[in-house]
């Protein structure tokens, strides 16, 4: 037997042929009655197709051999096969031709849209492709033959949201799907059961079918990504059987609430939810023992009811820009390590904060004006990063023993920058005026980074005591006669500020740097420092140096 199309991989003979599974199962012995005259065969197949309810009609395996078959076995008895036979062949080179035309099609297209190394010169090697990835063309439709790349199991459409249905359904092998293509409402999923990852970026996506429960491998699933948001108004409870997922993001202007199911997800790591209308998170999101990571962003006035239920997680990040305050159940957050947050409304923080007792990693961007009095008590906190209009610091703010990096924007009191923790390596301090006398006992400070320097600045005596001390300065103020910023950024360009150790070293290089650059800086030598150099020792420090440099005219 010669079969034109291979319908099933296990098909070998045609005894297997006819008794394929569901619509073409076929009595497994009516081979052996082929003796039978026709009338009689049909009485006994009829008979048996009787017995078996689940069987199509006949008629359909006639067509599928009228379709997919060059010439009808030896020993099928048949009236008229040899004109039977004559017909096939004829419909098989039609097929032929319609099949070279596909593929043909189909080679023209992807290499004309999709992003390849090299051009595909062979049917056989389109048929075999497993990544296809179509870039940002402004593509009115995709080939219907797509369907035929059976092989396929990553599909990365970028842009184009307006095209045709393309037929997944037989894209059986597809593991991760990208794709902001409008058709994917109310899509069945049930076919496509080998999904690793999907993301759809489509803002017209209203509807999400509840097959995609089915997908049992799914890791990670996007509903909406980078800037695209859709209008998905509820999640089917069928995303709860989702048992292997452990990212899910969830970008739509219509969403609410959350399902209970939620709470099923167990393998869950990273939940993003950029919901502008969420009011409620269930408590079933408790359950979720795995969930490290938590990203909630809205515009609503009130973080929506539940968020602290989350007990487990490390990471948060809320962006709430109408938030005015935080509820002081945020303490329930007890394993919570990094913690950003950003409003143009928030305050002040609770009472309760100083109680987030892991909390290492900290971000807040908000008009913020004071901390609680318990911030003191945040003993593993690493990292504080403000955007603020704090001006004070409170009193027990150098009992945070384990900060390391404090970046300030914000107009801090110069005269509390002594309350900062000795242990302090890396500062950032917006526009000062002065540094305060004593601020040689942070010595181990590495790095100091100024925004902005008033008129008149110098460095205390006590710098001199920090070893280690790397400085950099953003000045823009054009009061100063003698540029010390350009000396100073002449001297890092070169890498060999902590090499000049006497005057003369520091004059031959800042020489040779100001000659090199003759066309691109101004000429900053100026009479009255030359002057000064000559009245200081011969060997200076590292920070004496700086300290001279940043003396005024």
């Amino acid at each position: 037997m010669s079969i034109y199309k291979q319908i099933n991989q296990s098909i070998s003979t045609y005894e297997d042929y006819r008794i394929l599974c569901d619509d073409y199962l076929l009595y497994r012995n009516c081979v052996k009655s082929s003796n039978l005259n026709l009338n009689n065969k049909k009485l006994f197949e009829g008979e048996h197709v009787a017995r078996n309810k689940n069987l199509c009609n006949l008629n359909k395996v006639r067509m599928l051999c009228e379709k997919y078959m060059v010439a009808f076995p030896y020993g099928i008895h048949i009236d008229n096969i040899v004109q039977l036979n004559e017909k096939l062949k004829k419909k098989h080179a039609e097929l032929s031709q319609e099949n070279e035309n596909e593929l043909r099609e189909l080679l023209s297209w992807i290499n004309q849209y999709a992003v390849l190394e090299k051009p595909i010169d062979s049917y056989d090697v389109v048929l075999k492709i497993t990544q296809l990835e179509v870039g940002k063309h402004l593509i009115d439709s995709f080939p219907r033959y797509l369907s035929r790349l059976t092989e396929l199991e990553e599909l990365i459409i970028q842009g184009n949201p307006f095209f045709n249905l393309i037929s997944f359904q037989k894209l059986n092998k597809l593991k991760k799907l990208v794709t902001r293509a409008n058709f994917m409402n109310g899509m069945d999923w049930s076919n496509l059961t080998n999904l690793k990852e999907i993301s759809l970026g489509s803002s017209e996506l209203r509807v999400l079918n509840e097959s995609i429960g089915d997908l049992k491998y799914l890791e990670i699933l996007r509903l909406g990504y980078e800037y695209f948001e859709n209008k998905l108004a509820y999640l089917p409870d069928t995303i709860g059987n989702l048992s292997n997922l452990q990212e899910l993001t969830i970008q739509s202007s219509e969403l609410q609430e959350l399902p209970e199911t939620i709470g099923d997800l167990r393998a869950l790591k990273k939940l993003y939810l950029k919901c502008s209308k969420l009011k409620k998170i269930p408590n079933s999101i408790s359950k979720l023992q795995n969930l490290e990571e938590v990203h909630i962003e809205i515009e609503s006035n009130t973080l929506p009811e539940g968020v602290f239920y989350i007990s487990g997680v490390n990471k948060l990040k809320i962006v709430a820009h109408n938030v005015e305050k935080l509820s002081n159940d945020i303490e329930k957050l007890t394993m919570l390590k990094k913690l950003e947050i950003e409003s143009r409304e928030l305050r002040v923080l609770p009472k309760s904060f100083g109680n987030l007792h892991c909390l290492s990693e900290l971000l807040i961007k908000s008009p913020l004006y004071e901390l609680p009095s318990s911030f003191g008590y945040l003993k593993s906190l690493k990292e504080l990063t403000l955007y603020a209009n704090i001006r004070e610091l409170p009193d027990n703010f150098n009992e945070l023993e384990s900060l390391e990096k404090l970046y300030l924007h914000t107009d801090i009191n110069c005269n509390h920058i002594s309350r900062l923790p000795v242990g302090i390596k890396y500062l950032r301090l917006p526009r000062i005026a002065y540094l305060p006398d004593d601020f040689g006992k942070f010595s181990l400070l590495e790095n100091l980074e100024i925004e902005e320097i008033n008129y008149g600045f110098t460095l205390p005596e006590s710098i001199g005591e920090i070893v280690n001390l790397d400085i950099a300065v953003n000045n823009t103020s054009e009061h100063f006669d003698f540029s010390w910023k350009d000396i100073y950024i002449a001297l890092k360009d070169w890498n060999s500020t902590k090499k000049i150790n006497t005057v003369e070293g520091y004059k031959k290089h800042y020489k040779e740097y100001r000659e090199y650059h003759y066309n691109n800086w101004r000429n900053t030598y100026h009479p009255d420092f030359d002057k000064e150099c000559s009245k200081r020792i011969k060997k200076l420090s590292y920070v004496e140096y700086l300290k001279f440099i940043f003396l005024p005219t």
